[in-house]
């Protein structure tokens, strides 16, 4: 999973990075095989979700099924 440092395109984002991070771990506590990927929060630029798929293919190779979950705010 792989928390937003801070969406570029809402800026009244209610959540802070310390908060996307404090409800990922929360949420895997029931989920141990799952691992938060930091890739987002580590960048010193802004996180576009294009650039961490482009990231994310290019480690994973063309062969390897991929799936992007997000909010029905960010959906809209």
């Amino acid at each position: 999973l792989i928390p937003c440092k801070k969406p570029v395109l809402k800026n009244d984002a209610l959540a802070t990075t310390k908060d996307r991070l404090a409800m990922l771990e929360t949420f895997l506590i029931e989920i141990p095989q799952s691992r938060i990927d930091p890739r987002e929060i580590n960048r010193t630029s802004p996180s576009y979700t294009s650039e961490t798929l482009a990231d994310i293919r290019k480690e994973m190779g063309e062969n390897v099924s991929i799936t992007l979950l997000i909010g029905y705010d960010a959906f809209l």
